[in-house]
């Protein structure tokens, strides 16, 4: 496993200077992003009973963890209060810390609390590792650095919901703002209109399939009384004596 800090070279701090907290914020929200998927994957790998590769996979998961701590307590230190842990990030830190990720319980729970909604789930990652990763036959180890995760976040920059940290929000006057700026906040406000668009169309894919599910787990408890039924009056056909005793009971009861 790697050290996340012996990746932070002089052209690294160099991104890190560039970036201000709204940037720093965002990064931290992909990373967390990124290890809600991995929490994912690994709890189904889990489940798959894949012992083979659940050592080998918890490695390359404390180095995503471990990452994102590292920008984190770097993003702290520069900008101070600015910068709020992402919910994932922080729930699976103390559950490395914990129980070294142990009890798949506490990753669900983490998984389950979606009161902030700044680190969602994306379509897709960028160097994504984890995805079927007992099916891979590479065999080799992924890359995990603090530079790639940054490049990483760059490509994928523009899928994120934009942070506001509602402490440092200020009135904005659009008749302050020079060309560039005003050219920048459109092209956020035309990415945020793309991303809501396609934030729709999973919603209304995900109710699609759930109405079909309920409509199938319906006609399915029909099924099954009906079964019942039919089951429970081919059984007193059989055995005539057992709609008596059964009269017997429920009367015994009522006395």
């Amino acid at each position: 496993m790697s050290d996340p800090q012996s990746t932070a070279l002089p052209n690294t701090f160099a991104v890190f200077h560039a970036l201000d907290e709204h940037a720093w914020q965002s990064l931290l929200n992909y990373a967390s992003s990124r290890l809600r998927s991995i929490a994912m994957a690994w709890i189904s790998l889990n489940s798959e009973r894949a012992d083979a590769h659940l050592d080998k996979f918890l490695a390359h998961f404390i180095t995503e963890i471990s990452i994102g701590s590292y920008l984190t307590g770097y993003g702290v230190v520069i900008h101070g209060s600015m910068i709020q842990t992402p919910p994932a990030l922080a729930g699976l830190l103390r559950a490395l810390t914990k129980d070294g990720l142990s009890d798949l319980q506490t990753c669900i729970d983490v998984l389950m609390d979606r009161r902030d909604r700044c680190d969602g789930l994306l379509e897709f990652y960028v160097g994504n590792w984890w995805s079927g990763f007992s099916r891979r036959q590479d065999g080799e180890d992924p890359n995990q650095s603090v530079e790639f995760t940054i490049d990483c976040w760059k490509n994928q920059r523009r899928n994120l919901v934009p942070f506001v940290n509602v402490a440092a929000l200020n009135v904005v006057n659009l008749n302050e703002l020079n060309r560039k700026e005003l050219e920048e906040a459109w092209s956020i406000a035309s990415d945020s209109v793309t991303l809501l668009g396609h934030e729709s169309d999973k919603i209304t894919r995900y109710l699609s399939e759930l109405t079909t599910t309920i409509t199938y787990l319906l006609t399915l408890q029909k099924d099954l009384k009906a079964l019942k039924t039919c089951y429970t009056e081919e059984r007193r056909w059989k055995d005539p004596g057992e709609n008596k005793r059964a009269d017997d009971l429920i009367s015994s009861r009522a006395h």
